[in-house]
């Protein structure tokens, strides 16, 4: 037997990893292979991440904030906080965005994570249709120090 064995993209494999490979081919995991702690449930997946992820948010009051104004208006509130604040300030900056335009901005969690991810001098063009979400919203650009690189157009976008 060769000391390495080639796999089709023309990389070699070590013994140990042709090992390795060997005892776990064909084995399935199934859920008493996770440890005991593990959350399985959909609802237990959904608080473990929000225990996990939460302490990273730098913006988590302006969400709650958004979260608790949905709430207190109901039917008539189209303000709706999602968790991709994180992943599009993280797009963002992987493209290197100089400048941004946002359809809707409620009361500014995700323009929030979209000027935190442009370039220092990035701009953020948001467009909100409600008078009172786009000075909400103006309320968190200013507490968090990026009204100057935040624009709000109030209208119809």
């Amino acid at each position: 037997m060769l000391p390495c064995q080639t796999i089709r993209s023309g990389r070699s494999l070590s013994r140990a990893e042709r090992r390795r490979r060997a005892r776990t081919r064909g084995k399935h995991f199934t859920l008493s292979d996770m440890a005991q702690d593990e959350p399985t449930t959909p609802e237990a997946i959904a608080r473990w991440i929000g225990e996990n992820t939460r302490s990273r948010d730098r913006f988590a009051s302006v969400y709650d904030a958004s979260e608790a104004h949905r709430i207190e208006h109901s039917g008539e509130c189209d303000v709706y906080p999602t968790g991709s604040g994180p992943l599009l300030g993280a797009l963002v900056a992987a493209c290197g965005a100089k400048r941004v335009l946002e359809v809707g901005c409620g009361l500014g969690y995700s323009t929030l994570w979209l000027a935190h991810g442009c370039r220092p001098h990035g701009i953020v063009e948001t467009c909100e249709q409600s008078p009172a979400h786009a000075e909400l919203a103006r309320k968190h650009f200013r507490e968090h120090g990026v009204e100057s690189r935040v624009r709000v157009h109030l209208d119809r976008a």
